[in-house]
């Protein structure tokens, strides 16, 4: 399994918001298809948390989509698990 796809399937946003079934019926995430998860329409902050998992996956805007995930989420338990996967560091990444 990618680290993108456990932050995605971990995330409590993408989880509650049903985001993580949406991909999953998409085939998005077994295997992992960044192309499809990119695709996916649904909120800001939901964009936000898929971006910041692409870039676990391909780090290149890595400290980018951080400030925009911080910009746009706001609820504690997402934010909690963005802040673990950040302090993973490099180990975090694909």
């Amino acid at each position: 399994m990618y680290r993108a796809e456990d932050f995605i399937r971990n995330c409590p946003l993408l989880k509650e918001g049903g985001v993580v079934n949406r991909l999953n019926k998409a085939k998005a995430l077994n295997p992992f298809n960044a192309k499809k998860v990119a695709n996916l329409g649904c909120s800001s902050s939901e964009k936000a948390c898929l971006n910041f998992a692409l870039t676990l996956y391909n780090p290149g805007n890595y400290p980018f989509e951080i400030g925009k995930l911080l910009i746009n989420v706001s609820d504690q338990p997402t934010l909690d698990h963005v802040a673990e996967w950040i302090r993973k560091g490099s180990l975090g990444l694909d």
